[in-house]
Formats: structure tokens, C-alpha cells, sequence
């Protein structure tokens, strides 16, 4: 009876949660996801071979970082100069002209540039999924949304170009789930801590990319009060 009591009121100051938060299951249905994600957002995607959307401006950013010219933009430069650095990677030159939307490509290099949007809009699916199991979602019912997610004609869109909007979800994406993580464990325990560092570091990601990220700051102090 009182003894009983005892053992499961006993304080969760510095002890961690002792359910598994993943299963064995949940590391193959992340590797099938991975898997269908990079299908999914790599699938022909160098088509079209023209100019597209935002890449016209992105574009432009890229080749001013590469050939050392001063411009104005709204949003901080953090994913910005990523995609800079991945062109440096690749060998790009930074000579192809974005003026317009639908100008024809005369070289490769736009697919390898828009790879890095394909593979994290791969590890969008993933996150989305393990959001929904640090929720305590049931297996199908994690299943079932991720898929949703997955076959999302929008979100692929955004993940097959050269564009910033697949780095900041995965940052938006990353500080919501570490925050939800943090849940998971004890107050003041390790586990804990380091979900918080998680969470305001990917956060901070974010809003250097973007500054409407800022709202999702919001979201997650309230989450924690």
C-alpha cells in the first residue's frame, strides 16, 4: 500500500524516463522512410532544366557570395551561405545567369545544387515520424501521418530546388522535436539538458536563416512553461 505509493511518487528530479522511447521497429520504418523520402524528392530531379521559382533569387545569392559581390537581403545568411559553401563543393563557378524564371541551364550543375534540398527534405519525412513517436503516437498511427507527409505534393516541391525553405524546416522541424524529446525525460537529468541545447541550437539555426523562425521560439518557450 504506503510503500507503493512511495515508489511511483518517488521524485523525477535527475532520473530518466525507464520506457524505451524507440523501438526496434521504429529503426526500420525510419530507414524505409529515409529510403522512400530520398525516391520521392531525388526522382528526376533534374527536371525541369530551367530556371524555377525561388531559385532565381537563390541562385543570385549563390553567385554573389562566390564571386565576392555585396547585396541586400531581408533574412539573415545562415543556410545562405551553406548552399554557398555546398557550391564551392561541387566546383560551381557562379557565372550562370538567374535573371529570369524558365532560363534554360547550360550545364549539370543545377541538379547537384538542388541535392542538398532533396536530402534534408529526406530527413524531414524522418523527423516527422519520430515526432509523432516521442508523442507517444501508436505505430500506425505514426505510419499514417509520416505517409501524408511523405506524398505531400507541396513539401516535395519545396525539397526539389535550390532554395533555403528545406533547411529551415529541418531546423524548425529539429527544435520542435528536441524540445518534445525533453519531455520524455526527467527535469534536471542529462537527457533533459542536452534536448534543450538541442532544441535552442536548431532553433537559433532557424531564425539565422529566416526570421518568421522566430514564431517557432514562441512556440517552444510555451511548450516549456
Amino acid at each position: 500500500g504506503e510503500s507503493k505509493k512511495r515508489e511511483v511518487s518517488h521524485s523525477k528530479v535527475g532520473t530518466v524516463e525507464k520506457e524505451a522511447i524507440f523501438s526496434r521497429n521504429d529503426v526500420w520504418l525510419v530507414l524505409i522512410f529515409l529510403v522512400l523520402g530520398l525516391i520521392t524528392r531525388c526522382y528526376d530531379l533534374e527536371f525541369p532544366s530551367q530556371v524555377v521559382f525561388d531559385e532565381y533569387h537563390f541562385g543570385k545569392f549563390t553567385n554573389y557570395y562566390l564571386n565576392g559581390e555585396y547585396y541586400i537581403d531581408v533574412h539573415p545568411p545562415f543556410s545562405k551561405v551553406l548552399l554557398y559553401l555546398w557550391a564551392r563543393f561541387i566546383g560551381y563557378d557562379g557565372k550562370h545567369s538567374f535573371e529570369t524564371i524558365g532560363l534554360q541551364y547550360t550545364h549539370d550543375f543545377y541538379y547537384y545544387m538542388r541535392l542538398p534540398s532533396a536530402i534534408l527534405g529526406s530527413i524531414h519525412v524522418v523527423i516527422i515520424y519520430l515526432s509523432c513517436r516521442v508523442l507517444k503516437l501508436s505505430l500506425l498511427s505514426s505510419v499514417f501521418a509520416t505517409s501524408l507527409f511523405l506524398m505531400d505534393n507541396s513539401i516535395i516541391t519545396q525539397a526539389r530546388g535550390i532554395y533555403t525553405d528545406a533547411f529551415l524546416l529541418l531546423w524548425i522541424q529539429l527544435g520542435l522535436f528536441f524540445s518534445l524529446l525533453s519531455s520524455r525525460y526527467s527535469m534536471f537529468s542529462s537527457g533533459y539538458y542536452a534536448s534543450l541545447f538541442g532544441s535552442g541550437l536548431f532553433l537559433a539555426f532557424g531564425v539565422s536563416t529566416k526570421l518568421t523562425a522566430t514564431g517557432f521560439v514562441g512556440t517552444v518557450l510555451v511548450h516549456q512553461a
